[in-house]
């Protein structure tokens, strides 16, 4: 694997020298027990957040295990921009530091269906099914405290903040895209005609990019305008945007890459995608795929990239001290494609290559 990575980097390399342009490097691939449901990387680059089926875990830039905990039937992920908080739902709303150890905990009896925070780590928000949105706000001591608790015309099963939790973006079970104030008032509501959502705001607020079931992605603006829409395949695709706004990127059968400023795009790859996310500038990307396999993509120098396969190995234990929610991923002998990576690392040197 180690070999075969070398020749994509060289290949990918050869490509963007020749354009002028930063080569991309895969900075680690991994198997993963089962398909991922969620991928969330932080807005610096730096962390990589994972839900698998069983086990929420988190990895750094060079892909070193930080920690695993039970995902609690989390259907999202999301991480703040440094990386210092991460965010989950599930049978109760939960919130990571870094280090692995809870920063916050809500247990309202309902399941947190759709979770986020903002960029900066000021603001959490949760849809329950109990038809409930709250928003909460750390406090000058760091603990997070509810401000606004909403009651939504269906259960939020998808959500995304701006900066600060200056708005909130959401989908519902009746296929509205609703977008508030982070105090909580509805602005606009736009319906998709879609059973699942996926979505997914810009920093600033800006843009907002949602996925639809019937395989349709289209780009809103914060008036709740089309600014685009195509249709990616037969299925709900994965999303993601840059917290800057200037790339999207969407998942299907395969991955394109949309340059938003140039208004231009490019598919690349056959290979199943589940989840995507984007660093804040749109110069790294996390992607999970269906056969089993997650990978990050970085700008940088050429360097050889840390490889990790599940086969013939047993998880071993993360560096931070023992923690009581602990839950091992076990291992799979389901080992990452070639094909797969360079479709991932593909869409990465278009996005390079136009960006220049």
């Amino acid at each position: 694997m180690r070999r075969t990575a070398g020749i994509v980097l060289l290949l990918l390399s050869v490509m963007a020298a020749g354009a002028g342009a930063a080569p991309w490097t895969t900075a680690w691939q991994k198997g993963t027990a089962e398909a991922a449901i969620d991928v969330a990387l932080s807005g610096d680059g730096r962390t990589v957040a994972v839900l698998n089926g069983p086990a929420l875990t988190l990895y750094d830039a060079t892909g070193s295990l930080l920690w695993e905990a039970p995902a609690s039937h989390a259907g999202s992920v999301d991480i703040s921009t440094d990386g210092s908080l991460i965010v989950a739902g599930g049978e109760n709303l939960r919130a990571y530091h870094r280090d692995g150890e809870i920063a916050f905990r809500h247990d309202t009896g309902f399941f947190a269906l759709g979770s986020g925070i903002s960029p900066d780590g000021s603001t959490i928000a949760a849809g329950f099914d109990n038809s409930s949105l709250m928003i909460f706000r750390q406090d000058s001591n760091g603990s997070f405290e509810a401000a606004h608790i909403l009651t939504t015309p269906a259960d939020v099963t998808t959500l995304d903040l701006a900066m600060n939790g200056s708005h909130i973006v959401t989908g519902d079970r009746e296929g509205f895209i609703r977008y508030y104030t982070g105090e909580g008032r509805l602005l606009w509501s736009y319906k998709t005609g879609s059973d699942l959502l996926s979505l997914v705001i810009t920093d600033d607020g800006s843009r907002i990019i949602a996925g639809m079931d019937h395989g349709v992605v289209g780009l809103l603006t914060a008036n709740g305008r089309e600014a685009w829409k195509q249709t990616a395949g037969d299925r709900m695709p994965a999303v993601a945007i840059a917290g800057d706004g200037t790339v999207a990127a969407i998942g299907a059968d395969g991955i394109t890459v949309h340059s938003i400023s140039e208004d231009t795009e490019e598919s690349v790859g056959t290979t199943g995608v589940t989840a995507l996310s984007l660093s804040a500038d749109g110069s790294g990307m996390a992607a999970a795929f269906e056969n089993r396999s997650v990978a990050l993509v970085t700008i940088g120098e050429e360097s050889t990239p840390a490889v990790t396969t599940p086969q013939g190995r047993t998880e071993t234990t993360p560096s931070t001290p023992p923690r009581t929610e602990t839950d091992a991923i076990p291992p799979t002998d389901a080992a990452p494609s070639p094909a797969l990576i360079v479709a991932a690392l593909g869409g990465a040197v278009l996005l390079a290559l136009k960006r220049r």
